[in-house]
């Protein structure tokens, strides 16, 4: 697991010098917090055009999805192989919900064995929106005792989010203000 974080650190530098901003999610997002002890697969978000991140990894052998289906609304999903593991990244990540669909932005908050990770804020609604509560109560739970990002939650709040959503984005404001 370790030399695949390592491979990720490397790639994500050669992102960097193409000017193109990305962030660690999913569970190695959780797994960079504590809160799991493993990891399946390694999920970036990114809000840079398809055809920006194909150029840049030219070097790498990539699958290209368009998304959409489902409960996913993702521009694209671009998948990179190394090591074994999948590096999946999806463009201009968002979900379709009852009320709309939401964006959820690439916003890195922090850098993580030189690699950027996403705002666990988004994390925890996105995880809420796709219905993995554990996952979302994990984060939320760790945003109450460690802090949150208010511009990042005004930031979701601006999305057409389900109210149930609202409600532990505005107790996490409340808590921080």
């Amino acid at each position: 697991m370790e030399d695949i974080l390592d491979q990720v650190a490397r790639l994500g530098k050669q992102l960097h010098q193409k000017d193109i901003t990305f962030a660690l999610g999913g569970s190695t997002l959780l797994y960079s917090l504590g809160l799991e002890t493993t990891f399946r697969d390694i999920d970036i978000t990114t809000d840079a055009s398809l055809d920006k991140l194909s150029e840049a990894l030219t070097e790498y052998p990539v699958t290209v999805e368009i998304s959409g289906d489902g409960i996913y609304n993702t521009q694209y999903r671009l998948s990179v192989e190394l090591h074994g593991k999948e590096i999946d990244f999806m463009g201009n990540f968002s979900v379709k919900t009852k009320t709309g669909v939401c964006h959820l932005p690439c916003l890195p908050a922090y850098e993580w064995r030189g690699i950027p990770v996403c705002a666990s804020e988004v994390w925890a609604v996105a995880y809420h929106l796709i219905d993995r509560i554990q996952k979302a109560d994990r984060i939320y739970g760790y945003l109450e005792k460690n802090g949150t990002n208010l511009e990042v939650c005004k930031r979701l709040l601006q999305e057409p989010l389900p109210e149930e959503v609202k409600i532990r984005l505005l107790s996490l404001i409340q808590l921080y203000s």
